[in-house]
C-alpha cells in the first residue's frame, strides 16, 4: 500500500482491516501505523513508520508488526 503511493497512516490502516475482514475466521483487534520512536499513530506517512497489528485467527491471538519505509525496503519483525 505505501509502495503504492498511499501516503495516509489510516488509509493504510483502513485497507489492512477491510482485506482481514474479508477473511474468514480472522478479526482485527488492532492496527496502526506509528513513529518507531514515540510510538504515535502517524497521519501522513513519511520516512520509516511501524505497522502493529493484533488479530485474533479462530482461537488464538496473533501479534505482529513490520518496519517499512517510504521508498526503502520493508522487513518484518517478530517477538516471542
Amino acid at each position: 500500500m505505501i509502495e503504492w503511493g498511499l501516503r495516509r497512516g489510516s488509509g493504510v490502516v483502513g485497507k489492512i482491516k477491510r482485506r482481514l475482514r474479508q477473511t474468514p475466521g480472522v478479526r482485527v483487534e488492532y492496527a496502526a501505523v506509528v513513529d518507531p520512536k514515540t510510538l504515535e499513530p502517524v497521519v501522513r506517512i513519511r520516512g520509516t513508520v511501524w505497522i502493529l497489528l493484533a488479530a485474533w485467527v479462530g482461537g488464538v491471538r496473533l501479534i505482529d508488526g513490520c518496519e517499512v519505509g517510504s521508498g526503502a525496503r520493508s522487513k518484518t519483525w517478530h517477538r516471542t
